[in-house]
């Protein structure tokens, strides 16, 4: 991975699994990592862990280092989405979001609704990044003081290769109790995420912004030690499925949390990963997502 000093990213769901792995790396590589989570507990301890490995104690220095710092994030609430981009906003005034990583998420849980009425791993995993993603978007594009040829800003979306065969009906996008499987909302919600990743690579695409200047890339981590995985065991409370999964992770193709996040890192830093560089799904379907999400938050996304 290239070096990263200077740069500012931030990560959701940061304070463990994957997303801590993917900080972690970003801050050793120089970069000052925003470890934007939920539970408070877990990410002042994810900060402490990261600053603990770095030997940067408590510093506020931002400028001058590798670091993280945590910010309070509930992907699941979109008052706090608003929240958590004006607070980032104040506190690092001026400079440029270099990479966004969109990696919170929730994966076959019981039926439950967002705060906002949400089918909530859709409400998490999509319409809450997007969110995110439209109102810091502004600062992605601001210019680097003193850079010369700097790497273009990123937005990293977190799919899976489970969203094969998925399908999302745009007239009901959030599904209902009646109409819920755990698995297939689960699909749905990474479909929309390679959705919205190739739509906003369309859009800059359109909208004439270089890629020089700010790129959209997707990836799939695989098989890894992620905390997603037991959720299955409790939401269909089968001893077949708790058994799958422990043997899941001796498989030759699963990965440890560090493996998987070779992937994310790769796409959010490589220089020779271009914007686009997924297959990309339906381009209607992406473009009336792209609408249907704008409707859904109140957010309009000003590329």
């Amino acid at each position: 991975m290239p070096r990263q000093h200077g740069r500012l990213a931030i990560v959701t769901g940061s304070n463990t699994g994957l997303g801590f792995s993917t900080a972690l790396s970003l801050a050793k590589a120089g970069a000052y990592v925003v470890l934007a989570c939920r539970n408070e507990a877990r990410g002042l301890e994810a900060q402490k862990q990261i600053r603990d490995q770095l030997q940067i104690g408590n510093d506020d220095e931002h400028d001058a280092i590798g670091g993280a710092e945590y910010m309070y994030l509930d992907v699941g609430e979109l008052q706090s989405i608003r929240d958590f981009a004006k607070s980032f906003k104040t506190r690092f005034s001026g400079r440029r979001l270099d990479i966004l990583v969109l990696n919170a998420g929730i994966k076959a849980v019981n039926y439950g609704e967002t705060v906002d009425g949400f089918e909530q791993q859709f409400g998490v995993n999509h319409v809450g990044h997007f969110a995110l993603a439209a109102l810091l978007f502004s600062v992605m594009k601001l210019k680097v003081p003193g850079a010369e040829n700097p790497p273009p800003a990123r937005v990293v979306s977190i799919s899976s290769i489970s969203h094969h065969g998925s399908t999302l009906n745009m007239n009901q996008l959030s599904v209902k109790p009646e109409n819920y499987d755990a698995m297939d909302a689960y699909r749905a919600s990474k479909l929309a995420n390679l959705l919205f990743a190739y739509e906003l690579h369309r859009r800059l695409e359109k909208a004439g912004v270089s890629p020089d200047q700010v790129l959209s890339v997707a990836c799939h981590p695989g098989v890894t030690e992620s905390n997603l995985l037991p959720n299955l065991a409790s939401t269909y409370n089968s001893v077949i499925i708790r058994a799958i999964i422990g043997f899941v992770h001796w498989l030759p193709w699963a990965q440890s949390n560090e493996q998987g996040a070779l992937n994310v890192l790769c796409v959010a830093t490589d220089p020779n990963v271009g914007g686009g560089e997924f297959i990309g799904p339906n381009g209607l379907d992406a473009c009336k997502l792209w609408e249907a999400s704008e409707k859904l938050t109140g957010i309009k996304f000003l590329v």
